[in-house]
């Protein structure tokens, strides 16, 4: 009968921990969820023959699927061509990819327009590769171009020619801007290859970052204020920072995304 009962009582805290996922915080009402127990094509959009500004990676819908629970973003350096007039899907700013090879293929996925979001308090479970020179990243951009407000928060950016317990974080409100608004945290007893919960608590007035329920930075008078899509994407740093490594293959991995209303 002990035993019984540690039995049902272990049941009980593991089915109330899952279940607390998704509840309300900080006494705000949950918007929208996903915890990614299957690909919801109606919710995300994932980029196919999808380049982004020229960066070395080719996004494919090949790399992003769901699996054990997680979304999966893979990494890898293989040579692939984006074939000239190829009908690609290209959410946000990612555009056709140009006629010819790449040395990386990895994977994009955004929100749909019905996510849209102004305001509230936005949180993910990440775990993420490090990898010289991988930039795996959590971010938002305007849902509708209005050619004024670039509407980006980077909830984080990870660079791999940094050390692994350090987190990036911008905003962006016009192009270009010069990384005005750049910060780098290094935090203690901390590595971004583990499971942590990256989130911000976005209003008119502030925008504050935190990890793992921790606030690591506050900004003011921000003037991001248009409605957002969220993206999860791992592209490559650049020309500078290229992986040196062979044959390597990277996971990002994504527990869950919880919306909360402002």
């Amino acid at each position: 009968m002990k035993h019984f009962f540690v039995l049902l009582s272990s049941l009980f805290f593991v089915g109330l921990t899952a279940t607390a996922q998704i509840v309300n915080k900080n006494n705000r009402n949950l918007l929208w969820h996903d915890n990614f127990d299957s690909l919801n094509i109606s919710m995300w959009t994932v980029a196919d023959y999808s380049d982004h500004y020229g960066e070395p990676q080719l996004y494919k819908k090949e790399q992003v699927f769901c699996e054990n629970g997680n979304l999966c973003i893979v990494i890898q350096d293989s040579l692939i061509d984006c074939p000239e007039g190829i009908q690609a899907n290209n959410p946000g700013s990612c555009g056709t990819c140009k006629a010819g090879s790449h040395n990386f293929v990895s994977g994009w996925i955004e929100s749909k327009q019905k996510y849209a979001t102004q305001y509230g308090y936005i949180e993910a479970r990440i775990k993420m590769p490090y990898r010289f020179g991988l930039w795996p990243a959590f971010w938002t951009f305007e849902q509708v171009s209005n050619n004024v407000n670039a509407a980006e928060i980077d909830i984080f950016e990870m660079l791999g020619y940094k050390p692994e317990n350090v987190i990036t974080t911008n905003i962006h409100k016009t192009y270009p801007d010069g990384n005005v608004y750049y910060k780098e945290k290094s935090l203690r007893n901390f590595s971004y290859t583990d499971w942590h919960t990256y989130s911000i608590l976005w209003n008119e007035d502030v925008i504050i970052w935190y990890v793992d329920g921790k606030k690591i930075r506050k900004t003011k008078r921000h003037g991001v204020v248009d409605p957002v899509r969220f993206i999860f994407n791992l592209a490559v740093t650049g020309k500078n920072h290229l992986p040196t490594d062979k044959h390597f293959c990277d996971t990002m991995f994504v527990d869950y995304i919880q919306v909360f209303e402002k």
